[in-house]
């Protein structure tokens, strides 16, 4: 054995998600920031999401959500 640990799980490259799923995330997302302080971290980090999921589903709504930094 080389020393190198096997990685605890191996991830794969790509994931798909359907419509509904993507409606609990964004709607997890959505509460967890109303749930934070807005101009924290954790705020910032929560609409970063919001923003790159829903830009995977609907990229021209995404590109209007680009300047969106509550």
């Amino acid at each position: 054995m080389n020393g190198e640990q096997e990685p605890f799980a191996r991830l794969p490259e790509r994931i798909a998600l359907d419509l509904a799923e993507v409606a609990v995330l964004l709607g997890a997302l959505d509460e967890a920031a109303e749930l934070s302080d807005r101009g924290t971290q954790a705020h910032r980090s929560i609409r970063a999401a919001t923003r790159l999921l829903t830009g995977k589903v609907w990229p021209e709504l995404g590109e209007l959500l680009e300047g969106d930094e509550e």
